[in-house]
């Protein structure tokens, strides 16, 4: 893994202060048809990401959780197979280049994905194995779906997503309009707002929330 302290860079990214116009919260959570486009592409890029979760329900089969989906060889991406899940970069189940973390509900998650060193770690347990030499697909990486799907959705609470030098995304409400989304501590715009502030790209019911403890 590279030389990054993860967990010191997320509890530091929690005690940041956020513009006056927004309310840091303790997560954002999914009831099956909200999700986020983050506006990168890991096309062209090595991309680590450091991406904290907790699954509320079993999901849908192959309900994206964060990522993207592309040709067989270009995945990077977690997602649900029925009720077990994969941390992907590249290939398909179909290949058998994937790796089996058994993510199940209830559990907090702390995913490391390092596509540079072709490993990730899933609550400190490591895997290996990858092969990324092929590259990632040129589609922006989405939190709580993923980009094949049209209602396959992660249930899901959010409680960080950091890609290493591009987004530092943090859980909060608009505070005019009470309105949830994550703020990106790296300053990139989101299309939907003209500002720093990302929200849900579905339709429908918005993201629920929980306060800060």
């Amino acid at each position: 893994m590279r030389a990054f302290d993860f967990k010191k860079a997320y509890w530091a990214a929690r005690q940041d202060p956020l513009p006056s116009e927004y309310r840091r919260v303790e997560y954002l959570e999914s009831t099956g048809e909200q999700w986020i486009d983050t506006g990168v592409p890991p096309y062209g890029k090595e991309p680590t990401t450091h991406i904290v979760f907790y699954p509320t329900t079993n999901q849908v089969d192959n309900s994206g959780i964060f990522g993207v989906y592309g040709a067989s060889d270009t995945r990077y991406q977690i997602f649900r197979g029925g009720y077990t899940a994969d941390v992907q970069y590249n290939g398909s189940v179909a290949l058998g280049t994937y790796q089996d973390c058994n993510i199940a509900k209830g559990i907090m998650y702390d995913v490391i994905m390092d596509a540079h060193n072709k490993v990730a770690k899933v609550n400190d347990v490591l895997f290996t194995g990858f092969n990324t030499d092929n590259g990632f697909a040129d589609y922006n990486l989405e939190i709580f779906h993923r980009n094949n799907t049209t209602d396959k959705y992660a249930i899901m609470r959010l409680y960080s997503c950091e890609i290493v030098g591009y987004r530092n995304l943090i859980p909060c409400v608009r505070i005019a309009d009470n309105k949830p989304g994550l703020y990106d501590l790296c300053g990139s715009i989101c299309p939907l707002t003209g500002t720093s502030f990302y929200i849900n790209s579905g339709t429908g019911a918005d993201f629920l929330w929980g306060e800060l403890s």
